[in-house]
């Protein structure tokens, strides 16, 4: 994930020593390196194989930062981060734990990487490690920055030692908290986020706590989009928001941008189970309220987690797919009975049973209409009735993990190339999944205009999902001749296949 700017918030003072019950005396080790430079250059070489050339690093072991990052290390959170990291290794069958590796990077960003070569006075050796690459200094400790954005990295890195085998997703569009992608996509961010949420809750940095709580508020800074983002993506997470609908935000210009970025949602309406799934802040809320939800202090994490890393390697073994449903799919494969049961009670709970039961999830939405403008007596005759069919789906799906998807349809991905979308410094072609598409991403299509998009919503969100190019076309009543060129869309994005992501 690529974040802005180095410090985020201003300086704090960092909360008193504080050993933490039931954890080791010896915490793991965080190593810290540095990029080796060559005439101003940084150094690669090609790992031993072949393949993509990979920095050369050397490790730090003095000076201010990596004193303050070694008492963090044995005092702050990040201990508890570590030794997490410490039981995802063993977990994924690490015989000689390894130390938790952060490059201090140059460029702004966060990012979670593997394999680097790593210099010392022997030469160098290859490291096919996963390790965190961020911008840190002492101003970003602080303020309580650095913990929050290594901790999503750091849940990045726990995928790739147990989930080395996550698919990538047909998605090119930058994503977000509020944006909808793909399932692989969702499912590698959503993760990452929640353990924000896991930093915020159990941060010993005052100053992030009372940034967290509101009381650090400056005019204007929350009104750049990429500060509006880290707050959405934690209240949104909190408050289970990216189960809804989104407003586009006001205007007649950049119609995709302004819908996949808007941060208002409409409670009276829901996703359907497809965007939800594609989702990463509503795939963040389930791992969230799963494992934080009870959760009785800071100390028993590794050991509250560790069913949930158990689970996330049983599923790297399966045959996964970009088709995949990823998160009803780690339903199915957790061994752990207690955290298959609570992972398939929040997943139907959270979505309102669409991944399950599109039409519960419908009469949850009419509900939530009259909510919304404060019907108080339909709002509570149906209430107790939704509630306990709510319950049940949630119980049948416990007990039977298939059931998870019964609601689901398979993705239909078309490319783009006239309606390229910009994804940093380059411009790609606009991939669209038809069953998560918004109507103006379905405007790009040709033969689709605005009154046909919205018909087509429409369609879908009463009806549900398309089943086939032929379903679409037939439900949009759409011009002879459409079919063949939205197949030769489809063929294209087969033939371009997943898109790697940074």
């Amino acid at each position: 994930m690529r974040w802005q700017g180095r410090g985020g918030l201003a300086a704090w003072t960092l909360a008193t020593g504080m050993a933490l019950v039931g954890m080791p005396a010896q915490a793991q080790r965080l190593g810290l390196l540095e990029a080796v430079q060559l005439d101003g250059q940084l150094v690669y070489k090609l790992p031993p194989g072949g393949g993509k050339p990979a920095p050369v690093l050397r490790e730090v072991t003095g000076g201010a930062l990596y004193q303050r990052l070694q008492r963090e290390s044995n005092e702050g959170l990040l201990r508890t981060l570590l030794a997490m990291d410490a039981a995802a290794q063993r977990t994924a069958g690490v015989q000689n734990i390894q130390p938790t590796w952060l490059l201090n990077a140059e460029e702004d960003g966060g990012f979670a990487r593997r394999g680097f070569w790593l210099r010392g006075k022997g030469g160098e050796q290859w490291q096919a490690e996963p390790y965190v690459d961020l911008p840190v200094d002492e101003a970003s400790v602080e303020d309580g920055g650095f913990e929050e954005i290594f901790a999503h990295e750091l849940g990045h890195v726990f995928l790739r030692r147990l989930l080395p085998h996550l698919p990538e997703g047909y998605s090119r569009t930058p994503h977000g908290s509020p944006v909808v992608t793909d399932e692989a996509t969702a499912f590698d961010e959503g993760f990452a986020t929640h353990m924000q949420g896991l930093v915020r809750r159990y941060t010993h940095n005052a100053r992030l706590r009372a940034f967290d709580q509101g009381l650090r508020w400056k005019p204007l800074t929350s009104l750049w989009q990429s500060n509006t983002d880290r707050e959405l993506r934690l209240q949104g997470m909190r408050q289970n928001l990216f189960v809804h609908a989104q407003l586009p935000i006001t205007g007649t210009d950049a119609l995709r941008l302004r819908r996949d970025l808007s941060s208002m949602f409409d409670r009276s309406r829901l996703k359907n189970g497809n965007q939800m799934l594609a989702s990463e802040g509503f795939i963040a809320t389930v791992f969230y309220q799963a494992q934080l939800t009870g959760a009785e202090g800071e100390s028993t994490l590794p050991a509250r987690y560790q069913p949930l890393f158990d689970a996330l390697r049983q599923l790297n073994g399966q045959p996964l797919k970009p088709s995949t449903h990823l998160l009803p799919a780690l339903v199915q494969a957790t061994p752990d009975a207690a955290l298959r049961k609570s992972l398939a009670h929040w997943l139907v709970n959270l979505s309102y049973g669409a991944t399950v039961r599109p039409t519960l999830s419908q009469q949850v939405a009419q509900l939530a209409e009259r909510g919304q403008l404060g019907d108080m007596e339909a709002f509570v005759a149906g209430l107790k009735p939704l509630r306990s069919e709510l319950a049940k789906l949630a119980d049948q799906a416990a007990d039977d993990p298939a059931r998870l998807t019964a609601g689901l349809a398979e993705s239909i991905w078309l490319l783009n190339a006239a309606s390229p979308i910009e994804a940093g410094k380059d411009k790609l072609p606009l991939t669209l999944d038809l069953n998560t598409a918004e109507a103006e991403h379905l405007r790009t299509l040709p033969g689709v205009g605005p009154a046909t998009a919205a018909k087509l919503v429409a369609s879908r969100e009463q009806y549900g999902p398309f089943r086939s190019l032929v379903d679409f076309c037939e439900r949009g009543e759409l011009p002879p001749g459409t079919a063949t060129l939205l197949e030769q869309m489809r063929e294209a994005a087969l033939a371009a296949g997943p898109y790697s992501r940074e």
